[in-house]
């Protein structure tokens, strides 16, 4: 036994005492599972050992009302040759026990307690002739009061006997309870021995003799925690991990053998003691002494001292339990019933205190079938405070709790409402699904207020920009609202204004004025306002400086996900793609962590925004795919167009024109192209057309994008480059005037801060221009994006600059600035930009100084290889099976031989291209 020294120490001296003729009687006290019982053997085992007898005898609830019940255990352990109890209490006198506890001054119970004394006396003196006699009675408190009264008569009376009682109680030691308390010997004959709660020292040397000694050191404290000191509890946990202790590092854990402790313990104790442990573990972490007393039923007296004996049991510290397990296991341990039952009255009562919905609903979430008409409120409530936590589970829990109740119609709709909103985040889908119902509730008038303006929000990101102005205009209607509605109703109206540009100009020009509402808190505003910002003004030097207070402030918890999200974007919209990767990487973790799935969806699109934007391919390929597994297409709404069409051009630019066909095929919401959403699929879409030699469905895109943006007064060349875009697919068709027109239009825009924009504007024009004044414009393009991130952008430049040096006979130079080229372009997985050298091939063909003829020298070994496949009228797919690459690599390698030797497609190659190695076998293929 561990931390007992003491204890030993004093029965060992009272049994001296009674070696020598002095009797004594100890009794050992402490709370159940202490080891009072397992100290009474060990202690009886030395004291036999050292040649004394041992009687014992354990009393029982079952057989307290039996007359010297505990002395017939102790004379059928002795070697007497008779029962003397038996011949001395015949059978027949049942009434025996009613006689000596009401009368014990009676003739009956006189001549019966004399009688039971001489034959105690008898047993003493036999017994202890070699040695003394140590007589061990456990559980005392169950005893019954005859054996007791006559065992404590001997004690008190008989002066020169060795005996030494031991005698176990549970608690501390008080005995003032029991019946016989007033023939309890006084001191020296009777000591109390006090078993304590283990120390962390005791704790760690039980776990080490156990487990050993490195389970020890990692658990002990732990176990210490958990068990406060008890013994029985500290064993049942070193069962359940002895298997953990040598094969793994897995942590502690409570199970079967540690419940079975807990419960074997709680059921000896005292009545009170079991029902307030229960109670505890049903009021959960609302349990105060005041709430327990009332659910119980006891007054502050009886609260406490129950309360005592369970912190002295080792279970609860300061009113609740040492580990949350504990209650599970006492719950888990009562029927479905039960628990239900007592879940009930605890919200009953919870409510009756005023205690806070979202304490309250826990307990009715437990109560199952027990819930009642006036219980969804606190629901409803209590999901608003979870979701507000963000704790998205147990606020889905609450409502569709909520929802299954029987309710009224219009409670329903609040409840489906909610529901929605959160489903939205959690599961789109399910939210999709219900917005038809929700849409005919608000123009039945049956969902008004904040709870309208949520639907609303739904309505606008689903693609019904015009349910979504409806429910705005029914909502502003209101004569009055509160600062709840007020607010829902900004939030929609501002997003509106930002997502839907045309429906806020209708709006405006229609005359519609929003009611007086108090508008004191509008969630996102911030966002809204730094969005606005940049689409009207761009990414000014005030507009960013904005984004970056907002993402440091969310370093300290301040920011939401969508300012997150906004101000990533106006960083890297600003050519600063550096510091908002370095921003983006750093918020990683709590995006992951966010319960909502659509937001954590947002996060990757951004992610993935921003790597394309440095020409990071693969890294933008992994988080679009990111967004879309999170949030299907169909559930993005008027979103999906991010991710799509971040896929889409890096789809386009490695080559894979294949799988960039499957995303033009995808179906997606016709409001996304009224909104500035849209405009970046639009231009992703247009780009792969121009790839795959279709200008005209480019060049409609394209204009589409300046339409749209410049209706909308967010015509910014940082935010919707569509005139560069449109140069190359005029240029394409011939339109040189209009190409021209649109390049120097796109350079007037372009502020000196958008290096990016206004490289790509140079080289747009440069593009349209003769040789001489091309060589100028892709110079300073050249300068102006060397030390940016533009790794893709650079090296198009650089493309197209070594074709106008080739023009001027620079020959040398051209190979340089190619090379260097396409190491930027492998270093990213690009092909070369097959809108490079656009419709210059006649007009240069005219100048004075013309290009030399272009010839099979210029190109590379595996470029002459494909090329020589590709002439004699092998397709891609046919080409990456001969030369075992992959087709993405014959596209990219003839993307290149298009533009080194001055053609548009596989038509035009010369019939001269020979590679042996490559067109052997050919024709017999």
């Amino acid at each position: 036994m561990y931390d007992r020294s003491e204890q030993f120490a004093v029965l060992h001296e009272l049994l001296a005492a009674a070696r020598r003729g002095s009797p004594r009687l100890a009794v050992v006290s402490g709370p159940t599972g202490f080891g009072k019982s397992e100290l009474m053997h060990a202690f009886a085992a030395q004291a036999v050992a050292a040649g004394a007898s041992y009687l014992a005898a354990t009393a029982s609830r079952t057989e307290q009302k039996v007359p010297f019940g505990v002395l017939t255990q102790l004379f059928d352990g002795s070697d007497l040759p008779h029962d003397p109890v038996a011949e001395l209490v015949p059978p027949v006198n049942d009434n025996l026990s009613d006689v000596l506890s009401r009368d014990p001054s009676s003739p009956i119970a006189g001549r019966t307690f004399q009688r039971v004394h001489r034959a105690l006396l008898e047993l003493v003196e036999q017994e202890s002739a070699a040695g003394p006699l140590v007589v061990g009675i456990d559980d005392i408190h169950y005893a019954d009061h005859a054996s007791m009264q006559s065992l404590f008569t001997l004690v008190r009376r008989v002066r020169a006997a060795r005996l030494f009682v031991i005698l176990t109680v549970p608690g501390d030691g008080q005995l003032l309870d029991l019946p016989f308390h007033a023939d309890i010997p006084p001191s020296p004959y009777s000591v109390p021995v006090r078993l304590t709660a283990l120390t962390p020292h005791g704790t760690r040397e039980l776990l080490e003799h156990e487990l050993g000694r490195a389970a020890a050191q990692r658990w002990a404290p732990e176990v210490h925690a958990i068990c406060g000191g008890n013994p029985q509890f500290a064993r049942g946990l070193v069962d359940d991990n002895r298997l953990a202790a040598v094969d793994s590092d897995d942590p502690l854990a409570l199970g079967a053998q540690y419940s079975k402790a807990l419960l074997a313990c709680l059921h000896r104790c005292a009545r009170t003691g079991l029902e307030v442990a229960r109670a505890i573990a049903v009021l959960g972490d609302a349990v105060s002494e005041r709430l327990l007393g009332q659910f119980l039923g006891l007054d502050h007296k009886s609260t406490d001292r129950a309360l005592r004996d369970l912190n002295q049991l080792g279970l609860v510290h300061d009113g609740r339990f040492r580990h949350q397990g504990t209650g599970t296991i006492l719950l888990d341990a009562m029927t479905y019933e039960e628990r239900s039952e007592q879940h009930r009255r605890a919200a009953d009562l919870m409510i009756q205190h005023n205690v806070p919905a979202p304490i309250v609903a826990r307990q009715l979430l437990a109560a199952g079938h027990m819930l009642r008409q006036h219980d969804v409120p606190v629901l409803q409530e209590a999901a608003a405070h979870a979701w507000s936590m963000r704790e998205a589970r147990l606020a889905l829990d609450l409502l569709e709790t909520a929802a299954r109740k029987d309710q009224d119609h219009l409670l329903g709709l609040r409840t489906t409402a909610m529901l929605a909103g959160v489903e939205f985040h959690v599961d789109p889908g399910a939210a999709a699904r219900r917005v038809p119902l929700l849409t005919r509730a608000v123009l039945d008038d049956e969902l008004t207020g904040g709870l309208a303006a949520s639907v609303g929000m739904l309505q606008l990101v689903l693609g019904d920009s015009r349910s979504a102005t409806e429910t705005l205009r029914r909502v502003d209607a209101l004569p009055g609202c509160d600062s709840a509605t007020g607010s829902a109703a900004e939030a929609l109206r501002m997003w509106l204004s930002v997502v839907y540009p045309d429906s806020a100009q209708a709006r405006a020009e229609s005359g519609e004025q929003q009611q007086g509402c108090c508008v004191l808190n509008v969630p996102g505003r911030e966002a809204v306002q730094l969005l606005k910002s940049a689409l009207t003004a761009g990414p000014s030097h005030e507009v960013v400086e904005e984004a970056k207070r907002l993402l440091r402030a969310s370093k300290v918890g301040v920011v939401a996900m969508l300012d997150l999200v906004v101000a990533l974007l106006v960083v890297a919209s600003a050519d600063d793609t550096v510091a908002a990767d370095r921003w983006a990487k750093s918020y990683q973790t709590e995006a992951d962590s966010h319960p909502s799935r659509i937001w954590r969806a947002m996060y990757a699109a951004t992610r993935a925004e921003i790597a394309l934007r440095r020409g990071a391919l693969s890294e933008a390929k992994r988080h679009a795919e990111t967004a879309l597994t999170l949030v299907s297409v169909e559930h993005w709404g008027i979103g999906a167009g991010r991710p799509l069409g971040v896929l889409l051009q890096v789809f386009t630019l490695t080559g894979s024109y294949e799988r960039a066909a499957e995303l033009t095929r995808v179906a997606l919401p016709a409001a996304m192209f009224r909104s500035p959403l849209g405009m970046s699929y639009l231009t992703a879409r247009g780009r792969y057309f121009l790839a795959i030699n279709q200008p005209a469905a480019a060049l409609e895109d394209f204009l589409t994008v300046g339409r749209r943006v410049s209706a909308w007064n967010c015509d910014q060349p940082a935010l919707f480059p569509w005139r560069t875009d449109a140069v190359r697919a005029c240029l394409r068709l011939g339109r040189e005037r209009q190409a021209r027109q649109l390049a120097t239009e796109e350079l007037k825009r372009c502020a000196p801060h958008t290096g990016r924009e206004r490289a790509t504007a140079l080289w747009a024009l440069a593009l349209c221009g003769p040789v001489y004044e091309r060589l100028n414009l892709l110079e300073q393009a050249v300068e102006t994006l060397t030390g940016r991130e533009a790794p893709i952008e650079l090296a198009y430049v650089l493309g197209d600059q070594a074709d106008a040096l080739r023009a001027v006979g620079q020959e040398s130079k051209a190979r340089m600035l190619e090379w260097r080229s396409g190491r930027l372009l492998d270093a990213v997985g690009a092909i070369a930009a097959p809108t490079s050298g656009i419709a210059r091939g006649d007009r240069e063909a005219t100048e004075q100084t013309a290009a030399p003829q272009a010839s099979a020298e210029a190109l590379t070994k595996a470029e002459l290889r494909v090329a020589a496949l590709a002439a004699r009228g092998m397709s891609n797919r046919q080409i990456a099976r001969r030369l075992f690459i992959t087709v993405s690599t014959v596209e990219q390698h003839l993307t290149r031989v298009y533009r080194k030797l001055k053609v548009k497609r596989r038509d035009d190659l010369p019939d001269n291209l020979v590679d042996d190695d490559a067109v052997d076998g050919v024709s017999a293929a």
